[in-house]
Order: structure tokens, then sequence, then C-alpha cells
């Protein structure tokens, strides 16, 4: 299942206004030229987020599980689309989306929710770039090998 359809059908209606737009971040992706669009409906999706996180926590009936949801679901809904937006230009700037990330008070929300890990039966790590450098790493192994 494609990212955007996943997305649309975990929305808790509810919130449904507090969500990244992330059709919209697609569609800017494709038609904006210099980035300039990009990275300022990128800090206003963020700007949401931590408004979300100011008024949810005045509510005493709501789970932190489906917070928990909602903030990984809309942080990969800003990362995909960060990566989709490298790609198409040719840039690499998830390192810098990932350090400015840090500085808002959604992500420290998140970091600080209490979770239970004696549930955790397996992890998996993925390489294709995503968390290391693959080619850095492999490259002359796989050269070698070949």
């Amino acid at each position: 299942m494609k990212f955007g359809k996943y997305f649309e059908r975990q929305v808790i209606e509810e919130w449904k206004f507090f969500y990244v737009d992330y059709k919209k971040l697609k569609h800017i992706i494709k038609n904006d030229k210099d980035s300039s669009l990009f990275y300022k409906l990128i800090n206003n999706e963020l700007g949401k987020l931590n408004k979300f996180i100011n008024l949810i926590q005045d509510y005493n009936n709501v789970q932190q599980n489906q917070i928990c949801n909602f903030l990984v679901l809309n942080y990969m809904a800003l990362f995909k689309s960060v990566k989709k937006h490298d790609k198409r230009l040719c840039k690499s700037t998830k390192i810098d989306f990932f350090k400015n990330i840090q500085k808002y008070p959604f992500y420290q929300y998140y970091l600080d929710i209490p979770r239970p890990f004696n549930d955790i039966k397996l992890i998996i790590f993925d390489k294709d770039g995503t968390l290391i450098n693959h080619e850095k790493i492999f490259g002359k192994w796989l050269i070698k090998l070949v």
C-alpha cells in the first residue's frame, strides 16, 4: 500500500485539521522549482504539530498511544516528503531536517512519552541509506566482490 493511502486511512477524524497536508507537500514537490514553497510549507506543518501538542496536553481523556500514532504518522509524512524533495532535486537535506525537527516541542513531547519495551520482539534495521550510508560502508567491498 502506498504511504499516501495508508496516511489517509489512519487519520483520526477529530484531529484531521492538525495532520500534515501530505497531498499538498507532494504537489509542491512536483511543481516548485526553487524549493522556497516546499520549505515554507514544511515549517507551517511543523507549526501545526506544535499547536496540536499544546492543545492536546490539556485533555485528560486522550490516550498516549493515540498521540504516539498521530506524531509518528505525521513525522513519517514530513520525512517522506523531504526524501522525495531531495530525490527530485538531487539534494540531501534529510540531516538538516532532522536537526531542525529536534528543536520543536512536539518532538521532545514524543520522546518523553513512556513506552512499554517488554512487548518488543524484533527490531529491523533498514540499510538502504535511511539509517546509514550503504555505499560508503559497503561500496569498496561490493566492487571487489563483483
